[in-house]
């Protein structure tokens, strides 16, 4: 029991004398403005010229013959009404996220050079008292 009560004396002891030895220190702080981040301006896409032609299938029978008469191979890529209105609208839904990202862009590169802007205009006015 002597033991225990010398153990714990110790222990007590000992963290009582480092909480006097504690080197008590000052932290200085200092505030510098943000740099500007600009977010990447992206390219537009270039897309080629793609000539397009509507056929129905009276035409069909004609466009063969002057496949033949050219030799021109013809390849044709064909849409019901259903399916050209969901390609439509897959074309329209990609136009609007695009739009709402370069919004997305734009406001974060906003948010994220405000307050170094609002640095820059208070040193520029600080040096016009000068």
């Amino acid at each position: 029991m002597k033991n225990l009560f010398a153990i714990i004396s110790l222990g007590l002891l000992l963290s009582g004398c480092g909480h006097l030895c504690v080197n008590r220190t000052q932290q200085i702080v200092i505030v510098a403005p943000a740099p500007h981040v600009h977010a990447p301006k992206i390219e537009p896409v270039k897309t080629a010229p793609v000539q397009w032609k509507v056929y129905n299938t009276n035409d069909l029978a004609a466009l063969v013959q002057n496949s033949n008469k050219t030799g021109n191979q013809v390849i044709l890529f064909a849409l019901d009404e259903a399916n050209f209105k969901l390609l439509n609208d897959n074309l329209s839904d990609i136009k609007r996220y695009i739009k709402q990202q370069n919004a997305a862009i734009s406001f974060l590169d906003k948010a994220a050079n405000a307050p170094a802007d609002a640095a820059d205009a208070a040193a520029a006015a600080k040096d016009g008292k000068k």
